[in-house]
């Protein structure tokens, strides 16, 4: 079998669906139970299984339609931003992801997000800040529907509401904390000429 087009990926999305897929196909052949993904903060810092720290943000159900799609979009708009906003910049790339995770653990300990597994919104993270960096991009959605990715964030919103998979507090904390990124990527920079979110050129000259 022929993986070259695995490299044809940006690495930091590459890493992201490798454990993805990984997480998904462990847990499909039941190598590894779903509960065993979950983040707890009990679990997490009393009974020291730090591991779910990581987990949490990579499973995305046993292998089904539903997380091919959910796989589909983390690729789509990961590798949009990797390749555009972060071009030749994915320290960069990885302090923005690492920041928007902290976020949704705190969220998450803190109850303001009611949900055992972190994938999801941290996708939709992405998502919203794939809105507002690009927004002039067009996506289409499930090739029904072609709209701005400026849009996205609202399309998704609407269609967790129509079909009930989370609560629109979950919904809305996850853009929250992707609105608190791109304030950051974009907006505290230019205030204060403090760029709190790029690292690349301390390493890389």
């Amino acid at each position: 079998m022929d993986f070259n087009f695995l490299w044809e990926i940006p690495p930091v999305t590459r890493l992201l669906l490798c454990l993805s897929v990984i997480s998904v196909v462990l847990v499909s052949f039941g190598l590894v139970h779903p509960l065993q993904m979950i983040f707890s903060p009990t679990l997490a810092f009393q009974e020291k299984h730090y591991w779910r720290l990581v987990s949490t943000f990579f499973y995305f159900g046993p292998l089904n339609l539903s997380s091919i799609i959910e796989l589909h979009w983390l690729y789509m708009v990961s590798s949009s931003i990797e390749l555009q906003y972060f071009h030749r910049r994915r320290l960069d790339y990885c302090l923005t992801l690492f920041t928007g995770a902290g976020l949704l653990l705190f969220l998450r300990s803190t109850r303001a997000i009611e949900t055992p597994y972190l994938s999801n919104q941290f996708s939709k993270t992405l998502v919203y800040l794939f809105g507002r960096l690009l927004p002039h991009q067009e996506a289409s959605i499930f090739g029904l529907l072609t709209v701005q990715v400026r849009y996205l964030p609202l399309v998704f919103l609407l269609m967790s509401v129509m079909f009930g998979e989370v609560g629109i507090g979950t919904e809305v904390m996850a853009d929250l904390v992707g609105h608190i990124l791109w304030y950051l990527l974009e907006i505290f920079p230019r205030i204060t000429k403090i760029h709190p979110l790029r690292v690349q050129r301390y390493f890389i000259r």
